[in-house]
């Protein structure tokens, strides 16, 4: 969640206020990546736990654009997933062209969202995500706001791709991750600031995790996993419910000729 939040606050590795990467270090203070129009990294006061500490906040259309492309989304997964990679195992990881994926790292780290980093040696390049994680905060032009939904929609479609693919392979994966994995939903009637306080909830649970897969390597028989969290209101206060569509009234169909 993500590694990438798409609202102001939410859970995951992307963080209350601001995604946080799964990369960053414990003594990250902030992306310290390049400006990409009003996209920007911003820094938090010293003592900020770790997971609230700042990363890329996409703000304009054209830094919004740039990571609605499904491609790319797909490319950053692979770079939390499984670290540093050049083109070539990225391409393989995301079942793409080497010159393609490429091109579109290069997009990305333009735009601030990964890194190049020295290889093993001078021809070789290898890429990461930046330290800090994304999220989108569109400022107040229509453009942006209209590109941040698309990214969020982008966004929200790879990690149902992602899940699609779990449930195609769940069955045979060993007996511990089927009873472990969980897909869960509750239709629940709840006040903002209650909605508010499930979501700190969640973050605190989640938090510790993540906090230990940047202060150290990966062990043996522990694997990524993806843990996403949203929750939204079906009626806002105070609006009246949708009224759904009135059904076409079937046409009488023509009386058989007479004979």
């Amino acid at each position: 969640m993500a590694e990438s939040s798409t609202s102001g606050t939410n859970p995951d590795d992307a963080t209350a206020d601001d995604a946080t990467a799964d990369d960053a270090t414990a003594d990250d203070a902030t992306a310290g990546v390049p400006n990409a129009g009003d996209s920007s990294t911003v820094a938090l006061p010293p003592g900020t736990r770790i997971w609230d500490r700042a990363g890329v906040r996409l703000r304009d259309a054209k830094g919004l654009r740039a990571f609605a492309h499904p491609l790319r989304v797909a490319l950053i997964t692979a770079l939390r997933v499984h670290g540093p990679l050049t083109a070539t195992r990225a391409a393989a990881l995301v079942d793409d062209s080497p010159s393609n994926c490429s091109f579109h790292l290069r997009t990305l780290a333009s735009f601030g969202l990964i890194e190049e980093i020295p290889g093993t040696d001078a021809r070789q390049r290898l890429w990461q995500v930046v330290r800090g994680g994304i999220s989108f905060d569109p400022d107040d032009n229509a453009e942006s706001r209209v590109a941040a939904k698309s990214a969020a929609q982008v966004f929200h479609a790879h990690t149902t791709k992602n899940l699609e693919q779990w449930i195609d392979r769940e069955p045979d994966a060993p007996k511990a991750w089927q009873d472990a994995w969980f897909d869960s939903t509750w239709t629940i009637a709840v006040t903002a600031p209650e909605l508010l306080e499930m979501t700190r909830a969640i973050d605190e649970i989640i938090r510790p995790f993540v906090e230990r897969r940047r202060s150290r390597a990966d062990l043996d028989d522990e694997v990524p996993v993806s843990v996403t969290a949203f929750a939204f209101p079906h009626v806002m206060p105070g609006h009246a419910e949708p009224t759904p569509p009135t059904p076409p009234t079937p046409s009488t169909p023509p009386a058989p000729p007479t004979r």
